[in-house]
C-alpha cells in the first residue's frame, strides 16, 4: 500500500473517526515458549508475511546477544520465531537494518513497523 494510501488511512481514523484499519502491526509482546519466542502484535488480526517482497528478516539472539537468522511461523496474530542454536530466546529483531524493506503485513496489506524486542 503506497505512503498517500496510508496517510489517508490514518487521517480518516484518526481526524475523522471513520471505522477503518489505519496502522500495520505494531510489535506487543515476546513470550518464550518449548525454545521459540512467541510475538504478538497490535491492530492486526492475520499476520502475513511475505519473505519474497523484501529484504526484512527477523533475528533472534540469546543472552550472548549473537544473532541469527530466525525460522518464522505464523500462527494468525502471532509471530513464532526460531533458530536450532538458540534454545532460550532473548531478542528478536525485525528489519533492523537500514536497508531493509517490509516482508510482515496485516490482512490489509499494511506493513509492520521495525521493531526490537530488547532495550537499547
Amino acid at each position: 500500500i503506497d505512503v498517500g494510501n496510508r496517510l489517508a488511512r490514518w487521517a480518516l481514523a484518526k481526524t475523522y473517526n471513520k471505522d477503518i484499519d489505519f496502522s500495520g502491526p505494531i510489535y506487543k509482546s515476546m513470550e518464550v515458549k518449548d525454545g521459540k519466542a512467541v510475538l504478538t502484535f497490535d491492530y492486526v488480526d492475520q499476520l502475513i508475511y511475505k519473505p519474497e517482497v523484501g529484504t526484512a528478516e527477523f533475528l533472534i539472539a540469546g543472552e550472548d546477544k549473537e544473532f541469527k537468522k530466525a525460522k518464522v511461523e505464523i500462527d494468525g496474530n502471532k509471530l513464532i520465531v526460531s533458530h536450532p542454536e538458540v534454545s532460550n530466546p532473548a531478542v528478536a529483531r525485525y528489519a533492523w537494518s537500514n536497508t531493509d524493506s517490509a516482508t510482515l503485513f496485516d490482512e490489509n496489506g499494511l506493513p509492520a513497523s521495525s521493531f526490537r524486542t530488547d532495550e537499547r
